[in-house]
């Protein structure tokens, strides 16, 4: 009995050890119209790298900002994501943000995990840029931007969103 007792517990104990706690993390703030992170931008990089590994991408993330846009196909509602990117501006990924009554810019984590999933474009380095559209059944779905005039090759990979 027990070692039936004991082997419940240590169940438990393993089975808790692996779940990550999800937690909102607060991204950055609206100063008056200036979007500025406040996160530390080395937890950003880490986990948008590794998001970027499981993606075979090698691009090491230079330039962080929060970019405010709006729908393309309904420009009177706008959206806030994170959008951090390489030295050549060639790999781009992106997160949404919510800023809530207080100015700030959040975001929901399962541990090192982005819930709400993560766009990444690729392939040029003027334009391919992560942006949202409704689908006709009243979705959101990411896209990227076209090249400039003179690129090619922009390519989209979306991560499952986990909420």
């Amino acid at each position: 009995m027990k070692n039936l007792l004991f082997g419940l517990i240590a169940i438990f104990l393993t089975s808790c050890a692996g779940n990550a706690q999800t937690t909102a993390k607060q991204i950055g703030v609206n100063d008056k119209g200036v979007y500025k992170i406040t996160i530390d931008e080395d937890f950003l990089k880490k986990i948008l790298e590794e998001q970027l590994r499981k993606d075979k991408n090698d691009a090491d993330l230079t330039e962080f900002e929060i970019v405010k846009d709006s729908f393309v196909n309904d420009p009177s509602k706008v959206y806030y994501i994170l959008v951090a990117q390489n030295s050549t501006g060639s790999t781009k990924i992106a997160f949404d943000l919510e800023l809530n009554k207080d100015n700030v810019f959040v975001a929901s984590f399962n541990g090192n995990v982005v819930l709400r999933g993560t766009c990444t474009c690729s392939g040029c380095t003027r334009g391919c840029n992560p942006r949202h559209t409704i689908s006709s059944d009243n979705e959101i779905d990411w896209y990227c931007t076209a090249c400039s005039k003179g690129s090619t090759g922009c390519s989209k990979s979306v991560t499952a969103s986990a909420d």
